[in-house]
């Protein structure tokens, strides 16, 4: 590595982590609990098949996940640390591609190629440093952006690398294309914004490498055949067909594709100006869906964008890197923004990779207009830089914890349920139902659709002990729910309110019918398998346990209840190895050390179930004084020996 790129490599690790050092313990957030916190599948490496199965096009980030569990279970701070380098490996990456471009020999005015090196660094400062990028990097669930956009630029830089070796002797620029191709690949397997690969590629040929080197456009082309084969590289993975594929450019949600589109026009405009002014940056932003074509705020986001087009389109010729610039963002955001329908309308983290675009387009737009005054250049590149450093360290501290988090969304965006929402479950986690409550019935009156509102205050009613109320929105989050998952749980709770009214036959049916909406709901397996028992049907109790079991070979509980089947059955020796498996995965669960307390009595194995008792009272189980009394009196003792 030359001086002045050490140099530069330096200063950009000493950037970044300045400005992400106060993120490294924050705590997990929103959908950190499905992808890690209640993930068994990245709980061991040995069912890597299991983890493949999952979420093929998303594997390789899964994978992270299960190495830093494998190496830290659920300390926060591995995972921090893994997201932090990531950001790193991508800004280093995005640092050597515009290395590359600006010394092609396309780069016709001198000037630039004669300062290169410096218009890479702070292209590649931009991008690591924007406080926008604070999502993608503090969020850990969207270690998928981050790990999909390193490998994305990684993979253009290698190609990059290999057009511009053509004219030197040998195959490395053959070794080149490989690399640029299996990295490729891999961003495939990371997240499917991988998609727009073949196109960026194709984008670079046009503005850097046209005429360069006597393969022309056949590696770029070959590169945009990979476009018509990914989607079908997933679905060949993942057993679908056609029209399977066609299915997944529209997730469950209630939005159509016609209002979808037409609202993302607006929440382009939004990401530009928050790539261009970043402040008010939150986690949820109160956008209301656009129906028609002639709203004002369509109309005027569509004018901007194509405003912005044309502008690329014009400045080709003279000012490549702000051409350029426009059309990476562009092309880079088109997944998530445009036809393929998304749960959630503006998230922060989609803007990620399109950061990259809009570095070029800053940083070409400031050398271009002040290039020839090297030192008001470098005074309003530190000025930038600075600012963005304090707003990305500033921006981390909303990240501390879910009630920091949403309780910015609510200063920011008074006006929307979801903050009110969010804001509410975390409430509910720290301790504090009552404000929980207060959260839940404000997010209800802003919107009373609102399903998952309800079902979370029917929560609250529930360990208030207010049944009927608890019925009661669970009633209505059933029929207001929309995604299979909210209805699932709905049914779930539903169920845990009629077993308190003891009635346990409704109780069964809603059990039933979460399994029928989601067939690998583990907890609804599990509770219907220990309803079935306590009525002493054995078989189906048996059969649901196993097939929690057979889902989430991690699920301690089904292990416990399946062992409680095979006591009834006097099939000790089972009954005492499933126990065994629930203690290995869970030594702090309590149940497990009394019922398998029971067995040792019944072997006649009365140390064993002395030590057993004693380990279940230790961690705060109740033992049933029958049992105890029973205990003394065969083994003429009090206690272990």
């Amino acid at each position: 590595m030359k001086h002045g790129n050490k140099f530069f490599f330096a200063l950009l690790t000493i950037l970044g982590f300045a400005a992400y050092s106060n993120s490294f313990h924050n705590g997990f957030q929103f959908d950190d609990s499905f992808y890690i916190l209640d993930n068994p599948l990245i709980r061991n490496l040995s069912h890597l098949l299991d983890l493949w199965r999952y979420n093929r096009p998303r594997f390789l980030c899964n994978l992270t996940f299960a190495l830093n569990y494998r190496f830290g279970r659920f300390d926060v701070l591995g995972y921090h640390v893994v997201n932090f380098l990531i950001h790193m490996t991508a800004s280093l990456f995005l640092w050597r591609m515009a290395y590359a471009v600006l010394s092609s020999p396309k780069i016709k005015i001198g000037v630039e190629r004669e300062h290169a090196g410096a218009l890479a660094f702070l292209i590649s400062a931009v991008f690591l440093l924007h406080p926008i990028q604070t999502q993608a990097v503090d969020y850990i669930a969207q270690r998928f952006m981050s790990l999909a956009s390193a490998l994305y630029l990684a993979s253009v830089f290698f190609f990059i690398k290999s057009r511009l070796a053509e004219s030197e002797k040998g195959i490395g620029h053959i070794h080149l294309f490989i690399y640029a191709l299996c990295v490729g690949i891999f961003a495939m397997f990371a997240k499917e914004i991988s998609i727009t690969l073949p196109i960026t590629v194709v984008l670079c040929e046009v503005c850097f490498l046209r005429g360069i080197g006597k393969y022309g456009f056949r590696k770029s082309m070959f590169f945009l055949s990979m476009l018509f084969v990914i989607p079908f590289m997933y679905g060949f993975f993942a057993g679908k067909g056609l029209k399977d594929l066609l299915g997944m450019l529209r997730m469950t949600t209630s939005y159509s594709l016609h209002d979808y589109f037409l609202t993302e026009i607006r929440v382009l405009v939004t990401y530009m100006r928050l790539l261009l002014l970043p402040v008010n940056q939150s986690i949820c932003y109160d956008y209301s869906l656009i129906t028609t074509p002639f709203c004002p705020a369509f109309l005027f986001s569509a004018s901007a964008i194509l405003i912005f087009l044309a502008m690329g389109v014009k400045l080709f010729s003279r000012y490549r890197l702000v051409s350029f610039g426009i059309f990476w963002f562009f092309i880079t955001i088109l997944p998530q923004s445009s036809f393929v329908v998304l749960q959630d309308l503006v998230f922060e983290h989609r803007v990620y990779l399109a950061t990259a675009g809009y570095a070029f387009f800053g940083v070409g737009t400031l050398y271009y207009i002040f290039g020839k005054n090297k030192k008001t250049v470098i005074l309003l590149a530190a000025y930038f830089l600075i600012i963005y450093s304090v707003m990305t360290f500033h921006r981390n501290f909303a990240w501390k914890n879910s009630l920091t988090l949403w309780d910015d969304a609510v200063r920011k965006f008074p006006h929307s349920y979801a903050a009110y929402q969010n804001r509410g479950v975390g409430y509910n986690m720290a301790g504090y139902p009552d404000r929980a409550f207060q959260d839940f019935n404000k997010a209800i009156e802003i919107n009373p659709v609102s399903a998952l509102s309800y079902l979370n205050r029917g929560l609250i009613y529930f360990h208030r002990g207010n049944m009927e109320k608890a019925l009661e929105d669970d009633d209505k989050a059933i029929k207001l729910a929309e995604h299979y998952t909210i209805k699932t749980t709905g049914h779930i709770n539903r169920a845990l309110v009629w077993e308190k009214l003891g009635r346990d036959e409704k109780a069964l049916d809603d059990y039933t019918s979460a399994i029928a909406t989601d067939k690998n709901d583990v907890r609804a397996y599990n509770l219907r398998a220990r309803l079935y028992y306590k009525g002493n049907h054995l078989d189906e109790s048996f059969a649901d346990a196993d097939n929690a079991i057979k889902i989430d070979p991690l699920n301690f509980e089904a292990y416990v209840t399946r062992g409680n089947v095979f006591l009834s059955w006097k099939a000790y020796d089972k009954a005492i190895n499933d126990y065994n498996k629930a203690i290995s995965l869970n030594k702090n669960y309590a149940h497990a050390y009394k019922d398998r307390a029971i067995v040792y009595f019944l072997l006649g194995r009365y140390n064993e179930s002395w030590n057993d008792v004693k380990n279940a009272q230790a961690l705060g189980g109740v033992v049933p004084k029958d049992f105890l009394t029973e205990l003394k009196k065969a083994s003429g003792q009090t206690t272990a020996i």
